[in-house]
């Protein structure tokens, strides 16, 4: 299937990283140029990764200065790439906008109330966007992962989740917009 990527210019947030390399290698494999992060105002597609908070004991993890930066970091960071890059998305009548965000977002995850905090602010952030953007052809979606599936192969998350970036990042998903897809094959308790 042609995903309409050629040509197209795509920004990765932590593109070395997991599961970032595996969605830049999918965008650039099917034809999108890899923009830095000094060019977001130019992109196409904007991929921004929230990373797993660490987890453990909630007194010693749920301090303020931590919420703090984690909110900073993963919440306004994501805002604020999303702002750089609509002017050129709106002009062109095209874009879209891709969150992934930890899967403590939809499920109560032992140990994770970091993720559960950040993920409900990028997915607010997320579904927000896409209800503004749409009359510009401008798609907001979310695409959730649980980094610590330890019965997981690792690479086929990886694979999986640049598979449903790529996909949602396409001509074909035109009108899928403010949509959480996720990555836990199927074993998630939730039935949305």
């Amino acid at each position: 299937m042609d995903l309409g990527l050629k040509g197209r210019r795509a920004f990765v947030a932590s593109a070395e990283g997991d599961p970032g390399a595996a969605c830049a290698a999918a965008l650039a494999a099917e034809g999108a140029e890899l923009l830095s992060a000094d060019q977001v105002e130019r992109a196409d597609v904007v991929v921004a990764i929230a990373a797993p908070s660490p987890r453990g004991d909630r007194d010693a993890l749920l301090t303020t200065a931590a919420m703090n930066d984690a909110w900073r970091e993963s919440v306004a960071g994501t805002a604020e790439l999303f702002q750089r890059a609509l002017p050129h998305m709106k002009a062109q009548r095209h874009g879209r906008l891709i969150v992934i965000a930890p899967l403590a977002a939809k499920r109560e995850t032992p140990g994770a109330d970091m993720d559960n905090l950040v993920s409900l602010g990028l997915l607010g952030l997320y579904k927000t966007v896409s209800g503004e953007v749409g009359p510009y052809d401008i798609t907001a979606n979310a695409v959730l992962w649980d980094d610590q599936q330890s019965d997981d192969d690792p690479a086929s998350v990886r694979e999986s989740i640049a598979g449903a970036v790529a996909y949602l990042c396409s001509e074909p998903a035109a009108y899928i917009t403010g949509v959480a897809i996720a990555v836990d094959s199927g074993r998630g308790p939730e039935v949305f």
